[in-house]
């Protein structure tokens, strides 16, 4: 029923329901730009709801719209066309057909009803904060691949919510015929309807957890292959998850700051995995980064952690990487498995390894203090160099993982930055010699302790000699603090 002293430009979406001609019933939504004027998203070509030179609102097409037709398939009583689309008590109606001609129009049963754009994020906040999960289990589906655990994502605000099944891109999502639906991403991104599992109608705000009805599509009308989808009722079970197992860890840095892999077969998934700042939001389950790879160490879908990975594999739980551990519960970090099992192209899938060694570094031991990090300068001056290239400015770069090591400083008018290796010295060199800490082609510094910036360092500045690279000492080279 539309609500008194609303306006025409306060409606979200109009649905109509219960016409004799099923086509009729649909969502139609507010289209910016077109007044008096509801488009259907769903439909594969073009339904308008629109208000007519008659007086009355019509359901037609982009055609009917635009050059007005007035003999439409649906028909509103006359009313006002700065005024809502009436309700169903004020009766519609539909055209009736005789040898493909208009003979007239009879009183249609279509129940009309407005969503209001106001009250519809008030009803998604008001269930957000009061009956949100965590994640949703679903199980007992026909539908095989239905039954999964899907995991809340976060939305706009005012706006439904969206669950992400783990480790694939399909989504439990609330359409715009009002009902729940399991989709792809593009239908989910969209709010499009899906064609294979979905609830009852429900009022907006209301959350699939919290609904009893379930509707599978007909394997009969698959067979057949009809375009137009039947559904019969469904057995499916969703239960709310609100537990985070990841919660115990508040402080993941104190425990794993960083996780050292050493003696796989495959090299790549060797090396320093550093923590990161910014948790997965679905479960709350810390990530690591290679320190100079682009691969993860993340917790997958199948409760296994994971190595080797690329970004796109971490973001949607992949059971994908070059490393995996074995079977633990959620909560356990990666240094506290024993049993790790390595990829191999020979066998078709992992197989158990005894040489991999897999150990957390806890935060404290890297020696460097959270304090020290943020006490550090927000420039630093370099001069004295021969090559003119490396003397100047060099600004603060913070880390965007946690802090395993100093933050690096760049200059930003050129390639050049200063930064510290795992041999204690500090180096001025090019961004691809950073980002794989090894030794530049620019200045060195003497042995520094981890976290103490080379004030009082002496340098070497990089030469070549016979096509043979190295270092000579170079004593005008001076690292003082910019004011």
């Amino acid at each position: 029923m539309c609500a008194m002293g609303k306006r025409l430009e306060d409606v979200s979406s109009v649905q109509i329901s219960g016409c004799e001609l099923e086509c009729l019933n649909r969502t139609y939504r507010h289209e910016p730009g077109a007044f008096g004027a509801f488009k259907d998203p769903a439909a594969p070509a073009s339904h308008w709801l629109y208000y007519a030179a008659d007086s009355r609102w019509h359901f037609g097409s982009s055609f009917s719209k635009n050059v007005g037709h007035l003999a439409t398939a649906l028909r509103s009583p006359v009313c006002n066309g700065s005024s809502l689309p009436p309700p169903d008590s004020a009766p519609w109606e539909e055209r009736v057909l005789l040898f493909g001609r208009v003979v007239g129009f009879k009183s249609s049963p279509a129940r009309v009803r407005c969503e209001f754009l106001e009250e519809c994020q008030a009803a998604w906040k008001a269930a957000q904060s009061s009956g949100a999960c965590h994640a949703i289990h679903v199980t007992n589906c026909e539908i095989s691949e239905v039954n999964a655990l899907y995991d809340l994502l976060t939305s706009e605000d005012g706006q439904a919510p969206k669950f992400r099944q783990r480790g694939k891109d399909v989504w439990l999502y609330y359409a715009i015929d009002g009902r729940w639906h399991f989709g792809g991403g593009s239908a989910a991104a969209q709010n499009l309807p899906g064609h294979r599992f979905r609830s009852g109608e429900c009022k907006v705000g209301t959350l699939p957890v919290d609904i009893s009805s379930w509707e599978v599509r007909d394997m009969r009308d698959l067979r057949s292959g009809s375009k137009r989808p039947s559904f019969t009722a469904s057995s499916a079970r969703l239960v709310r998850l609100a537990s985070d197992d990841w919660s115990w860890c508040k402080d993941v840095w104190s425990a794993a700051a960083a996780v050292e892999i050493s003696g796989a077969r495959c090299g790549d998934a060797n090396g320093c995995y550093e923590l990161q700042h910014c948790r997965r939001e679905s479960d709350g389950s810390p990530v690591f980064k290679h320190r100079t790879a682009k691969c993860w160490l993340y917790f997958a879908s199948d409760q296994r952690w994971y190595a080797g990975g690329d970004a796109d594999d971490m973001n949607l739980w992949a059971s994908r990487g070059l490393l995996r551990s074995s079977t633990c519960a959620a909560g356990t970090l990666p240094g506290e498995i024993d049993a790790w099992e390595e990829k191999s192209s020979l066998y078709g899938g992992y197989v158990r390894t005894k040489a991999c060694r897999v150990s957390s570094i806890p935060g404290p031991e890297l020696r460097i203090c959270k304090a020290a990090v943020i006490a550090a300068p927000a420039a630093v001056q370099v001069s004295g160099a021969a090559a003119d290239n490396w003397n100047g400015t060099y600004f603060r770069q913070v880390h965007s993982s946690c802090p395993t090591r100093l933050p690096t400083f760049c200059k930003t008018e050129a390639d050049a930055w200063l930064y510290q290796c795992d041999d204690g010295r500090w180096y001025v060199g090019q961004k691809k010699h950073k980002d794989k800490r090894c030794a530049g082609r620019g200045l060195r510094s003497s042995v520094c302790d981890v976290g103490v910036l080379p004030f009082l360092a002496a340098w070497d500045e990089h030469r070549w000699r016979y096509t043979m690279p190295l270092f000579e000492p170079a004593k005008h080279v001076k690292l003082l603090l910019e004011d």
